[in-house]
């Protein structure tokens, strides 16, 4: 058996290592063209994501970038509107004070104040950092250019040759070609996340300029005691159009709502203010006074201030909102280009890792083909030696209990044991030796076959053990190896019975008009013997077995024993 072992071990060696030198560089060239293939595909598959992360992070460092600009450019154009717009609040008071001096016709008290007006405007115009170009308008070119168009408008007014009408437009055409300026600086197309700040920004600046408009014009009314026809439509349109701003302004932002509110709605300026342009609406003929022009004037001042003071407070926060997204975008930006680089960087490391990651996997692979041979080999000799146990296990429960058997097994030895009492049955078939001196071999093989089937059927419903067959001699017990009590006397006597009704359809297959009879216990008659022994226990039982004394019998090398006849089973009484 070793010889056999080693030659077949040899063998499969042999057919392991002969291989055909063409099979072989045809592998090879294959492998190599399988290798470039696979190693293509990973680059292309491992370097996607990088090429994606460096073109978004590309994407977005331009964006960045512009957003970055724009929000420079907005705080840049801001703070010139607020430079600008101090240069407009100077105007417009002297608007208002020149149309007051033009509609009183020459007030010596408003020629002393238009005076000062002219000073502070001026001082507004030398702090000035920069100017506009001769796109917005010529007198806007330089300072020099300005003042010498202030001057001329200045020094030729005749309150008594120019009409109201002149002398506002004047003004309102310079602060038109300012406010065109700052429109120009706020309304940037960049998508910025305080645009409505921006907006209201805008809007608070028309706003403020046609209150400027309202104020000149109603103080004509109190210095004249009422407004023709015309002027009283223009106050109307800049009274409206000034409201209809401001609301607007307050509608986009939160932060002028909220001033507008504590700075004037709720104060007694609003209310006076009120008052007063219901009567300028009216326009009921008033006499004529300078003083209460003049207290219109001052209330409309204060609260043009008061528009003044919020403007400013909004571009501060414009520009407050402006320089904390810069930060924000500042922190994005060196994000961005770190992400880039290390982009860049992990390129070339990609592909030397997918470069590597090929070559460890071919090499895997064809040790992986190699286990999986052996590990087919393996399996095959382990189905082999689990197919030999199982014939050995089957071998050993033949010769032996299979309790017996499966501690012998597992312990290597067994311990012997002892019983009380147990109950042994013999059986043979009558007549067997006359049967098979007339039958062939072959029949004699088929009858003990089906004798063999029938009893071994009935011993699967019993707590029996088949001790041993010999020839037509079956040896059954019960109570051992497996400990019952008293049950194997019952166990047997039910076995018995069932085995003399299974019988009584038995016939012999070559003998199809001849049964098998079969002898239980000591009998060779139809009945089955006990001893008294066993009719004793049957009796303390109530199970209802039925026994009859039968009588003394010699038995060889006992002597004389007491028998009994297992008559049947009386089911009433079990």
């Amino acid at each position: 058996m070793s010889a056999i072992q080693d030659n077949g071990l040899f063998k499969w060696k042999q057919r392991r290592s002969t291989v055909s030198p063409t099979s072989d560089a045809r592998k090879g060239v294959g492998s190599e063209q399988t290798k470039n293939g696979r190693m293509i595909r990973f680059l292309f598959l491992a370097t996607i994501p990088s090429l994606i992360v460096v073109i978004q992070n590309m994407i977005n460092l331009k964006q960045y970038a512009q957003a970055y600009n724009s929000n420079e450019m907005i705080q840049d154009k801001v703070s010139l509107s607020v430079d600008i717009g101090e240069l407009i609040h100077r105007l417009q008071i002297e608007r208002g004070t020149t149309a007051m001096y033009v509609s009183t016709k020459g007030d010596p008290f408003i020629l002393q104040r238009l005076g000062n007006v002219y000073k502070a405007t001026d001082m507004v115009v030398r702090k000035l950092d920069s100017w506009f170009g001769e796109d917005i308008a010529i007198y806007l070119t330089s300072r020099q250019s300005f003042y010498a168009y202030l001057k001329e408008f200045r020094t030729t007014l005749d309150p008594k040759n120019i009409s109201l009408h002149a002398a506002i437009k004047y003004y309102t055409d310079i602060n038109a070609k300012l406010i065109e300026v700052i429109g120009v600086s706020v309304n940037l197309q960049v998508a910025l996340s305080y645009w409505t700040e921006l907006s209201a920004y805008a809007l608070l600046i028309f706003g403020k300029e046609q209150a400027g408009i309202e104020r000149a014009l109603g103080s004509t009314y109190y210095s004249r005691g009422q407004l023709p026809q015309e002027d009283l439509l223009w106050y109307n349109e800049k009274t409206v159009l000034g409201e209809n701003f401001l609301t607007h302004c307050a509608q986009y932002s939160a932060f002028v709502r909220q001033l507008l509110k504590t700075k004037f709605l709720q104060t007694q300026l609003a209310a006076d203010i009120k008052t007063m342009r219901r009567a300028i609406t009216s326009n009921v003929l008033v006499t004529t006074s300078i003083q209460s022009g003049t207290i219109w004037f001052d209330n409309m001042t204060e609260y043009i201030n008061i528009l003044k003071d919020i403007q400013d407070s909004l571009a501060h926060r414009i520009i407050e909102q402006a320089e904390a997204e810069n930060n924000s975008l500042q922190n994005a930006l060196i994000g961005a280009a770190v992400q880039l680089v290390i982009a860049f960087i992990t390129l070339p490391i990609v592909t030397i890792l997918v470069q590597n990651v090929v070559i460890f996997s071919t090499k895997l692979n064809k040790h992986t083909a190699i286990l999986k041979e052996e590990k087919l080999h393996t399996k095959n000799l382990l189905a082999e030696l689990d197919e030999e146990r199982t014939r050995t296990e089957e071998l050993l429960y033949q010769l032996m209990p299979k309790s017996v058997a499966q501690t012998l097994m597992k312990t290597g030895t067994s311990t012997p044991e002892s019983y009380d009492a147990v109950t042994v049955m013999f059986t043979d078939v009558v007549g067997f030796t006359q049967i098979a001196s007339c039958s062939s071999p072959m029949q004699i093989v088929q009858m003990l076959n089906k004798l063999y089937l029938t009893i071994d059927r009935q011993l699967d419903h019993h707590d029996v053990y088949k001790v041993d067959t010999i020839g037509d001699a079956y040896m059954i017990v019960s109570g051992v190896p497996d400990k019952n009590g008293e049950r194997h006397v019952t166990e047997i006597a039910k076995l018995s019975l069932h085995l003399l009704k299974a019988f009584e359809s038995v016939v012999i297959p070559h003998r199809a008009d001849e049964k098998l009879k079969l002898r239980i216990g000591f009998d060779t008659a139809l009945k089955i013997q006990i001893t008294q022994a066993s009719a004793e226990l049957l009796k303390h039982t109530t199970n209802g077995y039925i026994t009859r004394e039968r009588g003394s019998i010699d038995i060889k090398g006992i002597g004389l024993i007491q028998t009994f006849w297992l008559e049947g089973f009386d089911k009433s009484q079990s």
